[in-house]
């Protein structure tokens, strides 16, 4: 709490509390939009105008104009005097007190106001501009890491413009943001030679035609180099502000052309201006993405191909909502997009056009429909699936929102085994928060909306996949389709070929769970005869413990990779359950699941997982493991082991079906370490829900054996239909195959 702050806020409440047009602010003794609209409300009341507002317009500063300028000889109203020294304490200078004379503490801090506005006529005297910047929560001191550099620009466009009419004083905090790239802009048209009351701030018809003849090039000086430079630098290119292009700036500008995909000549070409000003570039670029709502057909893919065009993304899903558009991918139009040689990659949208639709519980969702979305229509393994935010997102809603919508996307997805990458469609704000978060592998920006505050003072994302500029419509007759157009990096090509096996992870998983029961599958050490579970999961090892009756089975699937040395695979170890004409097992499994005793079978699991982790840990990419029944069991035991540490391991999952849980009430005669841990593991899950993420239990719930015990991570429960009292029956996989698994 600052102390002056808070004398300022109990000022301005009892000088104009109880009068028409005041908003009374919260005395926190911290500075805040809510003091600055209070403080101008209450300036607004002192220069009669009755309709206050929070925002200081043209009415408020036309009226201010009257008063100013305002130093120590101008016998203004010492109330208005009072709420210059009140906004100069919450913009952290000090006059003085809040007195209402303009005295000598006053106006030194006025003076070093100015001084940090880049200002050269630092003479403390209040102008109409100066107070409205009073006014505001912009910084005029480096915050936040800032750059000094950008400080720099920032107090030497203040400087140089701000006699200008519609140009105000902008932050000198060291930081890209909106109000600077409007006050560049104002710049630009100033250069150009628009007059006050034409140049407006925005990348319009005339501005773009002005700027089409400024041709920079190695050599080039004066103010539009200068602004040039400015520009390079707001999109995080290192280069002089010195008003002279350079070698090195030449160096710079063509790494820019390059990520921008612009022809790397060094010069600055009307595209290059526009890419370095808007969110858009230039519109007419060529383009090779686009997406649409509408169903691609053999014509529309015929005018795509036409048009230059090579990718197409599409929806996989229509919003949630009665009568939805229907933009969902069609029957058999994955083929017409294929087989015109075009690709195509996966959009996620139900909403998304509003902030109350972003949540942890609808990014879980989101990515479930997701998933088995991609998965019906075939996507393959590492499709990245593009979720969006298609609103003006700002810097507190993409913090309290939109982050932990991804985080929870992401945790979801790993649960699904990280089958498909996430991307994100939104903003370049959007995109860069969340790809910084490492929530998204690639960007799809909506660059086509540049007055987004979120294509404002943002550079474009540096893993940006696709950049989308233009609407409109091509084609015509049957071929005619309405498109948005992008600028394609190429760090995405999208899908060229769908997977022929379109089950979905958990039903592969529940399949390998089946097949562990099988004694007579044969391994990879035998290719010819090799045995392959649905998904394409290859069965390389087959363990059997004589002793305690332990079966496990070791199932691979080759996994594309960078690396030319060493192949990469998922692992999925499936547990086989209790086998009940085998006596020895039926023992052995109550000791372990209602004894709670050690070294049976999960002693077992575990040496298995450790020796495969051993053997083979530079060729595993994901690590699973599955199970059925006492197997399901095993599974819950191993993956919790690598959560709690016991085992050297980290990537991993578990998907069980029908498995009992862990007995919770300890047995008298059991001093065993085994059960220590169990009871350990139960109060870590129901406390903590330590496993949650990690470890999925599938249950019918007319199932008699998995009500046992508390089981460790998530419970999915199904219910399906009455065949007596046939414990076997409920207890089967065969009843799984029934349901829509989640």
């Amino acid at each position: 709490m600052d102390q002056m702050v808070k004398e300022a806020q109990e000022w301005v409440n009892s000088t104009y509390k109880g009068r028409a047009g005041y908003v009374e602010v919260q005395v926190t003794g911290k500075t805040g939009w809510s003091t600055m609209w209070a403080l101008t409300r209450a300036l607004q009341l002192e220069l009669g105008i009755t309709a206050t507002s929070t925002t200081f317009g043209n009415g408020t500063l036309a009226e201010i104009t009257k008063k100013c300028p305002i130093s120590t000889t101008s016998n203004t109203n010492a109330n208005i005097v009072k709420i210059i020294q009140a906004a100069l304490y919450c913009k952290g200078y000090g006059p003085g007190g809040i007195t209402g004379t303009y005295g000598p503490g006053t106006q030194a801090a006025i003076t070093s106001m100015q001084k940090n506005l880049g200002s050269t006529s630092a003479d403390g005297v209040v102008t109409p501009k100066l107070f409205k910047a009073l006014l505001t929560m912009d910084a005029y001191v480096l915050v936040n890491n800032g750059s000094e550099k950008i400080r720099s620009i920032q107090q030497w466009l203040n400087n140089k413009y701000i006699n200008r009419a519609d140009f105000s004083y902008m932050p000198c905090d060291g930081h890209y943001s909106r109000s600077v790239q409007e006050a560049l802009m104002f710049a630009i048209q100033y250069e150009q030679g628009l007059q006050d009351g034409t140049a407006n701030g925005i990348f319009g018809p005339t501005t773009q035609e002005k700027i089409k003849s400024i041709i920079l090039k190695e050599g080039s000086t004066g103010p539009f180099v200068y602004l040039f430079q400015a520009a390079l630098i707001f999109n995080g290119y290192d280069v002089p502000f010195d008003g002279k292009y350079s070698a090195a700036v030449t160096t710079q500008l063509k790494q820019f052309q390059n990520f921008s995909l612009l022809k790397a000549t060094g010069i600055s070409d009307f595209q290059t201006w526009a890419s370095l000003l808007v969110s858009t570039g230039d519109t007419e670029r060529q383009g090779k993405s686009c997406d649409c709502i509408t169903e691609v057909t053999p014509e529309r893919a015929k005018t795509l191909v036409a048009a230059g065009y090579e990718t197409v993304g599409r929806y996989l899903t229509n919003a949630d909502v009665k009568n939805p558009i229907n933009k969902k991918i069609q029957a058999g139009e994955i083929d017409n997009i294929l087989a015109a040689g075009l690709s195509i990659f996966p959009i996620y949208q139900t909403n998304g056009g509003d902030k109350a639709y972003f949540n942890p519980d609808q990014g879980q969702k989101d990515a479930i429909k997701a998933y088995e979305a991609a998965l019906y229509h075939g996507f393959p393994y590492r499709t990245t699936i593009y979720f969006a935010v298609d609103f003006d997102a700002n810097g507190e809603e993409i913090k309290d929102k939109i982050l932990p919508h991804f985080q929870a996307i992401n945790e979801q997805m790993k649960k699904l085994g990280s089958y498909y990458d996430i991307g994100v469609y939104g903003s370049r704000n959007v995109c860069n928060q969340v790809s910084d978060k490492k929530y998204a592998t690639y960007s799809f920006v909506s660059g086509m909306s540049p007055r987004y505050s979120g294509n404002l003072g943002f550079p474009l994302p540096r893993n940006w996949a696709f950049d989308q500029i233009k609407e409109y419509a091509i084609g015509s007759g049957n071929g005619s389709i309405a498109i948005d157009k992008h600028i394609k990096s190429g760090r995405d090509n999208a899908v060229t070929k769908m997977d022929k096996e379109k089950l979905s992870l958990t039903l592969q998983f529940l399949e390998m769970s089946r097949n562990a029961y099988k004694d007579d599958l044969i391994t990879d050490v035998k290719p010819d005869k090799v045995f392959t579970s649905p998904g394409g999961w290859v069965l390389h090892q087959k363990h059997r413990v004589n002793k305690n009756g332990f079966d496990a089975y070791v199932f691979r699937k080759k996994m594309p990779t960078d690396s030319t040395e060493v192949p990469k695979y998922a692992y999925t170890i499936a547990f086989r359950g209790t086998q009940t004409e085998e006596l020895n097992d039926i023992l052995q499994d109550l000791y372990q699941v209602v004894g709670n005793f050690g070294g049976l079978q999960a002693s077992s699991a575990i040496n298995l997982v450790k020796k495969l982790i051993e053997t083979d840990y530079r060729m595993i990419s994901q690590l699973y493991f599955t199970g059925h029944s006492l197997g399901g069991y095993l599974a819950q035991w191993v993956q919790s082991e690598i959560i709690d540490g016991n085992v050297p391991w980290t990537d991993s999952f578990a998907v069980t079906f029908n498995a009992p849980g862990f007995n919770t009430t300890k047995i008298p005669t059991n001093f065993s370490e085994y059960q220590e841990k169990v009871t350990k593991k139960i109060n870590n899950n129901d406390d903590q829900h330590k496993y949650d993420n990690f470890i999925i239990n599938h249950r019918i719930m007319q199932d008699g054996i998995s009500l046992f015990g508390t089981k460790l991570g998530t419970v999915n429960h199904y219910s399906t239909k009455m065949e007596g009292l046939d414990v076997n029956y409920y207890h089967s996989l065969d009843r799984f195959k029934e349901l829509d698994l989640r």
